[in-house]
């Protein structure tokens, strides 16, 4: 057996679709990276990352304290809402890897967005 682009590919999916159910026993998602392989052998990197109740990552509350006043924030913005194009926000996190969108946020029906510090109004 060789591997090609195409079984990789489908060695992906596969796996993706095999850790569906370990990682909802679990509370948690997995995140693959890219994948390496030659004819005959490959290699993955794998990442868990914890969920909270609702299915979004937990946030690092050390980490958005130590970064915040980085991005115009402060430690209490953590949970605060906001509005951005008629809809109604929660920050969640902070990634300081992310420069450009470095807020998280959780949209009212749960899902979740990225956003500059310039495209949030904070509610009174």
């Amino acid at each position: 057996m060789a591997f090609s682009r195409p079984m990789i590919k489908q060695l992906r999916d596969e796996i993706t679709e095999a850790l569906k159910p370990l990682a909802e026993k679990h509370g948690i998602s997995f995140d693959m990276g890219s994948i390496s392989f030659s004819s005959d052998s490959f290699s993955v990197s794998l990442k868990g990352k914890a969920l909270d109740e609702s299915g979004a990552p937990v946030v690092d509350t050390a980490t958005f304290i130590r970064y915040c006043s980085l991005f115009g924030l402060k430690p209490e913005d953590l949970g605060r809402k906001f509005v951005s194009r008629g809809h109604t926000f929660e920050i969640t996190g902070l990634n300081p890897n992310r420069p450009r969108y470095p807020i998280s946020a959780r949209r009212s029906d749960g899902k979740l967005f990225k956003f500059a510090r310039a495209g949030i109004q904070f509610l009174s």
